[in-house]
């Protein structure tokens, strides 16, 4: 619908919005991509991949956002899918209202991702009996100093390496490690222009994440 990448290719400070793809939604990474202060946002996909970004390869995101984008159909990842051969780093990023109708509303993983300092939240699924729409795993997956909140149906699946420090609404994301907080409300405002590169949750007060 967007981009595809078979090479090496940089987004900084840039917007992938609203693309419409029957496979891929808003992009499709093969090769290197590193992503930068970017919104990847309100993309569809139809029967297929991710509606935000579907990778093969290796991808990195610094200071952004995935945010409303939409598989349809038979897809999964409504954010993010990444496929068995897949590598992928979120730092400072925000995963948040993608919507699924199968498994992972916000991330799907078959390979490996580390996810550190990055929140993952309202992520939804069109069907209530598939479930685990924060980060659905069968791969690799670990993860520190990351909220986790409000997904339809459980934060996580499978099983999550927790390098510490990270808060989860429910008790999904297991198993434990030091300063871990499960079944505790984060206190997150909605999606909002909070002076940043992209739109953010911000920490209410009384929020557990304050100086965290």
């Amino acid at each position: 619908g967007g981009i595809g990448n078979n090479g090496r290719m940089w987004l900084i400070e840039s917007t992938v919005d609203a693309n419409d793809g029957d496979g891929i939604g808003g992009i499709m990474n093969f090769g290197t991509l590193e992503v930068v202060r970017t919104s990847i946002s309100s993309n569809s996909a139809g029967y297929g991949s991710g509606g935000g970004i579907t990778n093969i390869g290796t991808l990195t995101m610094i200071q952004s956002l995935v945010a409303k984008n939409v598989s349809e159909g038979s897809s999964t990842g409504g954010g993010i899918e990444n496929l068995d051969r897949g590598h992928v780093t979120l730092i400072n990023t925000t995963v948040s209202e993608n919507t699924i109708a199968q498994g992972g509303g916000g991330i799907e993983n078959m390979g490996t991702i580390t996810v550190t300092n990055s929140t993952i939240y309202g992520n939804h699924s069109q069907y209530t009996f598939h479930g685990f729409n924060g980060i659905a795993n069968s791969g690799t997956v670990r993860m520190s100093n990351t909220i986790l909140a409000n997904n339809d149906f459980g934060n996580c699946s499978g099983t999550i390496i927790s390098l510490g420090n990270n808060l989860s609404s429910d008790n999904t994301c297991t198993p434990s490690a030091d300063g871990d907080l499960y079944n505790t409300d984060p206190k997150l405002a909605p999606l909002a222009d909070n002076g940043g590169s992209t739109l953010t949750h911000a920490l209410l007060s009384g929020s557990p994440a304050i100086d965290s």
